[in-house]
């Protein structure tokens, strides 16, 4: 079908810029701070002790299965930005495929496939995750493989595409332990759907079971011991935070309707994912995926009020994308097929392309913006002498992480403080623009690019 072939050559073209977005910028954005803490704590811990060595878990930055693919890539590749960050980089490759095998398979509607693709690819927050060495872009690949062999076992009804939905939910939880919630929230929907059925009742039973018992295993004493430190108190105390972050997020401090903005997006979301779902129940294949999100939604109200465990919020709600994509897609596909919804999704499509072309940035990311230029500034001070450098807590991280890549020799890093001040006396301040009033007394800026300035002492 020549209208089917175009689709997919569009699909491609715009594939392969996208790729070669986040390839780019996977080579050319400065390391940042969580980053540098990856690279800086775990590169050198076997494979082994990040499973069982408490050394291995100071704090949740540890992003397992992240942590093991960068060490490989830095093994065969050499070390250098781009290596770190290549396992994710490939994971959008592999999140482009499974985008296109759902969308050619089991979406029909033109409008239902462009939206699947501009949640997840059009999102401003979303594809910053793939151009870094974070455990987030790994896992809504991971999680979106999940629900696409899924989503296949239950239109073919072979075992095989269960195991490896449930095989790429355990590696989901390997790239993120949140996603462990995963597997009651997709393993009861299959469960009530298939009661009337007695096939493969045992492997609907067996391949959720066994990987799951498989993670626990290997995440047993990480969990523990983040536990121990408290790792687990962070994030949102309500549900309408962690929805409002969701929003937030990509929204990237475009107040298009106001000062309350926000609110109102995410109302007007809470509202029609309400309906949705209300709607969803009377169709099979939609009714799943109601009950998952249903689920998804019950099991976090118990982890925060039976274990104190808080909501997802800021890049924690990376949780949410792919289930809620592939619903809404599926939803556009199913339910809705007039010529006014089909206007109103034309307008809603051309302002959500011109959001991204605003809000999307080559430079800098939106949960480390600040260290946008911090390569930069190590480079500038590389052939500066001798100097001993006080770095505001924010940019200690990825200034230790160059300082050590690029065999700087001539700085000296004063050690890592959240309280700021000058009391070492150092020849050179990193700090931001709002730290002159109180050194200017003693130091003078010399060098500034974005969010970054460097005081010199005067």
């Amino acid at each position: 079908m020549l209208r089917e072939r175009i689709q997919k050559i569009i699909f491609l073209i715009l594939s392969l810029f996208f790729i070669g977005l986040v390839g780019f910028r996977a080579a050319h954005l400065s390391f940042t701070h969580d980053e540098s803490g990856t690279y800086l704590f775990f590169r050198n811990l076997p494979f082994w002790d990040l499973f069982s060595s408490k050394s291995a878990w100071p704090s949740a930055n540890n992003h397992l299965l992240n942590t093991i693919l960068y060490q490989k890539s830095i093994t065969l590749f050499g070390h250098s930005d781009f290596a770190l960050r290549l396992p994710n980089v490939l994971a959008f490759i592999g999140l482009i495929i499974f985008i296109y095998s759902f969308t050619f398979k089991y979406i029909e509607r033109i409008p239902a496939r462009i939206l699947l693709f501009s949640i997840i690819i059009l999102n401003p927050y979303v594809i910053d995750f793939f151009s870094l060495c974070r455990g987030y872009g790994l896992s809504m690949f991971f999680h979106l493989g999940a629900l696409y062999f899924i989503h296949t076992y239950t239109y073919l009804k072979k075992v095989k595409y269960l195991y490896l939905g449930f095989t790429m939910v355990m590696f989901a939880s390997l790239s993120l332990m949140t996603n462990l919630i995963l597997f009651p929230v997709y393993t009861l929907p299959l469960w009530i759907i298939s009661l009337k059925e007695k096939q493969h009742r045992s492997h609907l039973i067996l391949a959720p079971a066994s990987t799951s018992l498989i993670s626990l295993a290997l995440l047993i004493r990480p969990i523990l011991y983040l536990q121990q430190a408290g790792e687990f108190n962070y994030g949102a105390s309500n549900i309408w935070l962690s929805i409002k972050s969701l929003i937030e997020n990509p929204l990237a401090h475009a107040n298009y309707l106001g000062p309350y903005s926000v609110e109102i997006f995410t109302a007007s979301f809470i509202i029609l994912i309400c309906f949705l779902l209300f709607k969803s129940f009377k169709n099979k294949e939609l009714k799943s995926y109601a009950l998952s999100i249903l689920f998804l939604l019950l099991v976090l109200f118990i982890l925060r009020f039976a274990l104190n465990i808080y909501f997802p919020v800021e890049r924690k709600t990376t949780l949410y994308i792919p289930i809620l994509a592939i619903f809404l897609a599926l939803c556009a596909n199913r339910i809705y097929s007039n010529k006014y919804f089909s206007i109103v999704f034309s307008v809603f499509i051309l302002l959500y392309s011109f959001h991204f072309v605003r809000s999307f940035n080559l430079n800098n990311t939106k949960e480390w913006y600040y260290d946008s230029r911090t390569k930069n500034a190590a480079q500038y001070l590389k052939d500066k002498g001798a100097i001993r450098v006080k770095a505001h807590w924010k940019f200690h991280p990825s200034m230790t992480y160059y300082i050590t890549t690029m065999h700087i020799s001539n700085i000296t890093l004063l050690p890592y403080s959240k309280d700021y001040n000058t009391q070492d006396n150092p020849d050179i301040i990193l700090g931001f623009h709002d730290d002159y009033p109180t050194i200017e007394k003693n130091y003078e800026p010399v060098y500034n690019e974005e969010y970054i300035y460097i005081y010199k002492k005067k």
